[in-house]
């Protein structure tokens, strides 16, 4: 999936996310920290910019695992 059919599918189904400014930067990094998320592998020494698989466990699983650990009890 490219980086702009994320984005479009945000901007169609996330209206609270878009509504905050630096929401794409956002979807990028969590997109690099999530390990449910890679680039494709690539074909010879090119590989396509821009491009996101999501892993099958994840997607056998139902769900992305999320990439905050959760905030310490203190």
């Amino acid at each position: 999936m490219s980086l702009q059919e994320i984005y479009l599918w945000f901007t169609e189904n996330q209206q609270n996310v878009i509504a905050r400014k630096g929401w794409k930067k956002s979807i990028r990094h969590n997109l690099s920290m999530n390990t449910a998320f890679s680039p494709p592998d690539s074909v010879g020494t090119t590989r396509e910019r821009g491009l996101w698989r999501l892993d099958p466990a994840a997607v056998a699983l139902g769900r992305v695992p999320p990439t905050s650990r959760g905030r310490k009890s203190r």
